[in-house]
């Protein structure tokens, strides 16, 4: 009844998937914030998986966060995932990202009995209460401060620059720390939120007029169009371009990604060490460390500029 129930609702797709070569003993809850067409979340799952597929039953539930943005939509969703831990008894919960971490973790597990491991959390985790005695994990903190240094750097006159973010959960928590985090460089932002690829030309058109452009996420964007994009890209390529994803990386001149496998290995193992008898409370809350850089050569070509010599030494590049 409750399986029927959770596969019946739009706003969300529960993928019930015993492991074929897992320990039936163990149960993990895999609770990812998005879906799958989300590059991101395709990453840490797949390292989760890695990690866990030999050692217990794992279920998932996806909360579709970015394609249904509203907050009474994902309080359903919470508790239908809340429903099926009071059914199914996972040994562990994992939560990926914010929004399973808000609508699931914070009103129904915190400091409670069932273990949980989360990652992809945006700045401190005190948005949602943490620490918990039950829960351990790691934070998510992006490169936007060593990409705004990185302006800098190869624009010493650089003052003003384009956010281009989609309008969601994540980015209305992150827009403020970045204004802050650019203006400990000296740098302004303008925010230009965009849902369609039209909006996404204007936005590349409006950044010719100031120093650079941060590219933050393309997800949720329901046009969203590769051939487009790299057109746009090339078309305004005067100022300085900039990603933290590297799916992103064909469309701007600079990457400097944080790395989802980084996570999604991490919180597999720590989940594992759960499994095998250590308490949450004994493995401290990290965060991630792990950077790729990506140059679009044929795009920074077209400025002229170089990059710091710290980068070169770590740099992929591609040609778009």
């Amino acid at each position: 009844m409750l399986r029927e129930m959770l596969f019946g609702v739009a706003l969300c797709w529960l993928v019930l998937v015993p492991s074929a070569r897992g320990d039936a003993s163990s149960r993990c809850l895999l609770v990812n914030s998005y879906n799958s067409d989300y590059a991101w979340q395709r990453a840490v799952t797949k390292s989760i998986w890695l990690q866990l597929m030999d050692q217990c039953e794992i279920r998932e539930l996806n909360m579709n966060a970015k394609h249904y943005p509203h907050p009474e939509q994902l309080q359903r969703v919470g508790r239908e995932a809340w429903q099926l831990i009071q059914q199914w008894h996972p040994n562990v919960v994992i939560a990926c990202d914010d929004a399973a971490s808000r609508f699931l973790v914070e009103p129904y597990l915190k400091n409670g009995d069932t273990p949980v491991v989360f990652c992809g959390v945006n700045l401190s985790g005190e948005a949602y209460g943490y620490p918990y005695s039950n829960a351990t994990g790691m934070l998510e903190v992006d490169s936007t401060e060593q990409l705004f240094s990185t302006v800098k750097q190869m624009r010493p006159q650089a003052q003003r620059g384009v956010l281009v973010m989609v309008e969601r959960m994540t980015d209305n928590i992150m827009a403020p720390h970045y204004r802050q985090l650019a203006r400990q460089q000296g740098l302004e932002l303008e925010i230009r939120v965009v849902k369609s690829m039209d909006g996404l030309e204007q936005a590349y058109e409006r950044a010719q007029a100031t120093d650079f452009l941060y590219f933050y996420n393309n997800a949720g964007m329901e046009d969203w169009d590769e051939r487009r994009a790299l057109q746009i890209a090339q078309t305004h390529a005067g100022v300085l371009t900039l990603s933290a994803y590297r799916w992103l990386a064909p469309f701007v001149m600079l990457t400097i990604a944080h790395v989802p496998e980084e996570m999604g290995s991490y919180v597999g193992r720590t989940a594992l060490r759960i499994l095998q008898g250590t308490s949450p409370a004994e493995i401290p809350i990290t965060q991630n460390t792990q950077v790729d850089v990506i140059v679009n050569q044929p795009l920074l070509n077209r400025l002229g500029l170089k990059l710091p010599p710290e980068l070169v030494e770590q740099a992929m590049v591609i040609e778009y």
